[in-house]
């Protein structure tokens, strides 16, 4: 109920999806999104464990264009998203005290 505690982790959509040069990092990500579902059962009803996985935020430029104009037509929202959208979220899982051991994706429906 209202008064108990709530953890959003973020974690990335391509922890389900790992690109072999971030491998490493998918990893974690993977982990994380685990762990995360893991402590909403542990914990519940006393504190809330959710995720956030935004898609593409931010861009690396060492990726270059090509690469970014493939990724973004495969985004059904036709761009890519805003630190804001990610915020968002994460506000909307902290004020809704029913929600626990989920993971929203924040990727414009990329993931679909």
């Amino acid at each position: 109920g209202r008064g108990c505690g709530a953890v959003v982790n973020v974690l990335d959509v391509q922890a389900r999806r790992p690109w072999p040069r971030y491998l490493a990092y998918c990893m974690s990500k993977a982990a994380l999104e685990s762990t995360t579902r893991g402590q909403a059962r542990r914990f519940a009803p006393q504190v809330r464990f959710n995720g956030v996985a935004p898609g593409i935020v931010l861009w690396n430029d060492a990726d270059g264009a090509e690469l970014r104009e493939r990724l973004l037509s495969a985004v059904p929202m036709g761009r890519f998203g805003q630190p804001t959208d990610v915020a968002a979220a994460v506000r909307m899982l902290l004020e809704n005290d029913y929600i626990t051991g989920q993971v929203l994706n924040v990727d414009g429906g990329r993931s679909m």
